[in-house]
C-alpha cells in the first residue's frame, strides 16, 4: 500500500507540467519555467508532508524536511517572480541581489521547520530548543540586515553575544540537575 504513494509526487508533477505546456499551446500567458522552478521544491516539500500524514505519522523528521522545503521553495518564488515585500528597499520587487540582505530568511525557515517538528513530537526537546535558537538568531539577523534596528544596538549584540552561550549552558545544567533529583 505504501508503494503506491511513491507515485504521488511524480504524478502531480507530470500533471502540472502537462497543464503548463497545454496552456502554452493554447496561448494562455503564463510565467516562464525559469520563474516557476521553485514550484518543484514546494512540491517536494509537500510530498514529504503527505508522506508523514499518510504514512502513520511515525517519523517527525519528515515534517522538518517537508516544511523546510516548502518554505524554501516559497522563499525562492520571491526572487524568481520579483515579488514585492513591505520592507525598506524591497517594495519594488525582490531580486537575487537582495539575497545579501535576506539570507537570514533561511535561518528563520529552519526555525519554523524545527518548530513544526516539535509540534508533531512534543517529546523532542532538541527540536524545540533548535527552533527557539534559529528563530531568535534569524529574526535578529533579519532586523539587522534589513536595517530595521539602530547600528548601536548591533554593536551591543556583537559585544555581548557570549551571554547567550552562558544562558544556554545554565539551562543545560538546570536540566541535568533536575533529572538527577527525579532519577530520570
Amino acid at each position: 500500500m505504501n508503494r503506491g504513494r511513491g507515485a504521488l509526487f511524480p504524478g502531480v508533477f507530470l500533471i502540472l507540467l502537462g497543464l503548463y505546456f497545454l496552456a502554452q499551446q493554447l496561448q494562455i500567458p503564463l510565467p516562464s519555467l525559469g520563474k516557476l522552478w521553485p514550484g518543484i521544491v514546494v512540491l517536494g516539500g509537500l510530498s514529504f508532508l503527505s508522506q508523514y500524514t499518510f504514512g502513520g505519522r511515525r517519523d517527525s523528521g519528515l515534517i522538518f524536511v517537508g516544511v523546510a522545503a516548502t518554505l524554501v521553495g516559497a522563499f525562492f518564488f520571491l526572487f524568481t517572480l520579483s515579488l514585492s515585500l513591505p520592507l525598506p528597499g524591497l517594495s519594488d520587487g525582490v531580486t537575487w541581489n537582495d539575497m545579501a540582505r535576506l539570507w537570514p530568511g533561511f535561518v528563520v525557515i529552519g526555525g519554523v521547520a524545527f518548530l513544526a517538528q516539535w509540534m508533531a513530537n512534543p517529546a523532542n526537546h532538541g527540536a524545540r530548543n533548535m527552533s527557539l535558537i534559529a528563530l531568535l538568531f534569524g529574526l535578529v539577523a533579519l532586523a539587522f540586515t534589513l536595517s530595521l534596528t539602530d547600528r548601536r544596538l548591533l554593536e551591543q549584540v556583537v559585544k555581548f553575544w557570549p551571554v547567550l552561550l552562558i544562558a544556554a549552558g545554565v539551562q543545560f545544567l538546570f536540566q541535568y540537575l533536575r533529572r538527577g533529583r527525579t532519577g530520570e
